[in-house]
């Protein structure tokens, strides 16, 4: 993406709070992500390789195993794989314990829970070192778990576990399983209708996937708060497959064209009163699988190519959204090169005494102030990036007359 931005001359006022871009993380990934997990500092997006990002660059490794599941135990990044559980080191990945039994079972997804490794799929394991102990065989399949209020949340395309009746949702501790309400009824367990995702958004739990087969009145996110469970207030139109809560915000992807209302192209974000879209760049063939904050920039990843001002996101991409900064008056304040690696020239506004004083204060896209620079008295003024991580940043400039300018520059 190459553009200079020109904030406009004269006077205009403007909201932060609705913008949205998209940017390149590097040169992007030519192959599609199946997941991203932050370790020791440092971005890993993994497909066929394990992709690693600090901010300005990749390194890219090849793996000699196909890794079906990532999570991060104490100080140690773990995989599942076909014959059973990897850990990261030296560059690579190295045998933790070998079970040649795990894909025969279909085994592809990895948690933990209690400081303990689960794994768990059509069954459900609890891995020690060197030990394996299997906790339930459930009558279908398990699509994601997460904890929340100290329990292990499952959702997936089943009716109970060893005897236990919950149908597609149920939860799980130490003494058991437990039943989620009446779970989500219907009537041919062996459809796909299931629960794809959870996340926790302000104490609730939330439940995305496809509920319009079963008999429940919602069809497509429904909450849970510990006690009941209930239809949200503003509903997708259609399929939710990924849900995460980053910062006090609630991200959503699926094959929805609204939330309630608001019109969301297959991905939004959530304040608490209002939705976003976020997807305006999207058709229906791209994939949405992996969201994550990163040295306070918000990535994402899957399968997708997006064409943006010319210039191609691939795979993977850092969206900016809502900041926290109020609305400023915008004068004649222009910055370029933008975007730009290692430095800039910000060109000053005049104030109305003359007087060149001037705090530039940036921002990373989540509102948080990252770099302030005082008592600037010159009016081309020489920004040197010699800390910022690859994003997008609102900087904000006061002068001693108390007159306030904003604008965006990307690195």
């Amino acid at each position: 993406m190459k553009r200079i931005l020109l904030l406009l001359i004269g006077i205009a006022i403007f909201n932060l709070s609705n913008a949205q871009t998209w940017s390149k993380a590097g040169n992007g990934l030519p192959d599609p992500v199946d997941k991203l997990i932050v370790y020791n500092n440092k971005l890993f997006a993994i497909n066929s390789h394990t992709n690693i990002w600090d901010g300005y660059t990749w390194q890219t490794f090849n793996n000699s195993v196909y890794i079906l599941d990532v999570v991060v135990k104490e100080d140690t990044l773990f995989s599942l794989v076909d014959n059973g559980i990897y850990y990261w080191k030296n560059n690579s990945w190295n045998i933790y314990i070998n079970y040649n039994f795990i894909s025969s079972y279909g085994i592809n997804k990895i948690q933990v829970y209690n400081n303990e490794i689960y794994i768990y799929n059509v069954l459900f394991y609890k891995i020690k070192f060197n030990s394996v102990q299997i906790i339930s065989y459930p009558d279908g399949v398990i699509a994601d778990m997460f904890e929340y209020q100290n329990n292990l949340y499952l959702t997936g395309c089943f009716s109970g576990f060893s005897g236990f009746s919950s149908p597609h949702i149920a939860y799980y501790n130490e003494n058991g399983f437990y039943p989620v309400g009446i779970g989500f009824p219907d009537s041919t367990i062996s459809s796909m209708a299931l629960g794809y995702t959870l996340a926790e958004y302000n104490g609730t739990l939330f439940i995305g996937g496809d509920i319009s087969t079963m008999n429940y009145s919602a069809k497509y996110l429904v909450k849970w708060d510990g006690t009941n469970l209930s239809p949200v207030q503003d509903e997708p139109n259609n399929l939710t497959t990924l849900l995460k809560t980053i910062n006090n915000k609630m991200y959503m992807f699926g094959g929805f064209t609204s939330v309630g209302t608001t019109p969301i192209n297959k991905f939004g974000v959530f304040d608490g009163n209002n939705w976003t879209n976020l997807g305006d760049s999207l058709d229906s063939s791209d994939n949405i699988i992996s969201v994550v904050e990163y040295n306070g920039n918000i990535y994402v990843a899957g399968d997708f190519a997006l064409n943006i001002n010319s210039d191609t996101i691939k795979n993977i991409a850092i969206i900016s959204t809502t900041t926290n900064i109020n609305k400023f008056t915008n004068k004649d304040a222009k910055i370029a090169p933008n975007p730009f690696s290692e430095y800039t020239t910000i060109n000053l506004p005049n104030n109305k005494s003359n007087i060149i004083n001037y705090t530039i204060e940036v921002y990373n896209i989540l509102g948080v102030l990252v770099q302030t620079i005082n008592n600037i008295d010159t009016k081309d003024f020489k920004f040197v990036n010699n800390k910022l991580k690859t994003g997008t940043y609102i900087y904000k400039i006061t002068n001693i007359t108390g007159e306030k300018y904003t604008g965006k520059f990307i690195i």
